[in-house]
């Protein structure tokens, strides 16, 4: 009989811990009694009013609740907003490579390339923007090579998607920007008589950044360097090749030119041989 007693009343204190342990969790849920489209309309009036961290507790409460649900995605890519907008780069960075392995065939998956190229974006021109015009090349190059990457997989995966024009332009003024590096590179080389290596920093800029506002200065380069290590004939070649381009560039005097247009000049490959 003690013994029937004892097991009734253990059985009674496990459903009062239980019930005990269930009630101090709603207590520390202040969200238990919202639907889910409660907490997502609650997290977008929070994420337009700049309320981001709150906005963010409300997302995190949906995916916590409804995982694996069309209201958990909508939440994260909301966060990812949030985060975006809060500053939290590295936080973004982390959502949008977490939602693009769960999710590769969402259909907002071009706007996440996007924002990955743009947070990128935004974090090499905030260094970018404190330094002059002639430093601009001198930042590390990582993050701006990441944010090509991301909006190259727009322009080339979703050439028809609403982030596609955007990216387009991105993409130029990146090109642009990584070539002056590899050009500030080559004049570094240049200086110290270090000809090989401006050569071949040169040559990148021909090989991976052509159209860009750096090929006269890497054709220029090349020229010099290979009169600098009595190359005539390879020299002749990048002086050819920059005439027939860029036929009102001052420094063909250099090499007893005019910078005029030429009537006619010899069509020559631009890249090694």
């Amino acid at each position: 009989m003690k013994a029937k007693t004892l097991k009734f009343f253990m059985v009674l204190i496990s459903a009062g811990i239980i019930t005990a342990c269930g009630s101090q969790a709603k207590k520390e849920d202040k969200y238990f009694a919202m639907t889910g489209q409660d907490l997502l309309a609650e997290g977008d009036k929070n994420l337009d009013g700049a309320s981001y961290e709150v906005a963010v507790q409300h997302y995190e409460a949906i995916e916590a609740r409804f995982p694996h649900t069309s209201l958990a995605e909508q939440a994260k890519l909301n966060k990812i907003y949030a985060y975006y907008h809060d500053r939290q780069h590295g936080k973004a960075l982390t959502e949008i490579g977490e939602f693009i392995r769960l999710y590769p065939n969402h259909e907002s998956i071009d706007y996440l390339y996007y924002m990955q190229g743009l947070i990128n974006f935004d974090r090499a021109r905030s260094i970018l923007d404190k330094l002059l015009p002639p430093d601009r090349s001198k930042v590390d190059q990582n993050q701006m090579r990441e944010s090509l990457a991301s909006f190259l997989t727009v322009v080339n995966r979703y050439p028809d998607g609403e982030y596609a024009e955007d990216s387009a332009k991105r993409i130029v003024y990146l090109r642009n920007l990584l070539a002056e590096a590899e050009i500030h590179k080559a004049e570094f080389y240049m200086e110290r008589h270090a000809y090989i290596g401006a050569i071949n920093r040169a040559q990148f800029v021909l090989d991976n950044y052509d159209a860009t506002t750096s090929v006269s200065n890497a054709l220029y380069i090349q020229a010099k360097a290979y009169q600098a290590l009595d190359l005539p004939e390879l020299a002749q070649k990048s002086i050819l090749v920059l005439r027939h381009n860029f036929p009102y560039d001052a420094r063909l005097s250099e090499f007893g030119f005019a910078n005029t247009p030429n009537t006619i000049v010899e069509e020559v490959d631009i890249t090694e041989e």
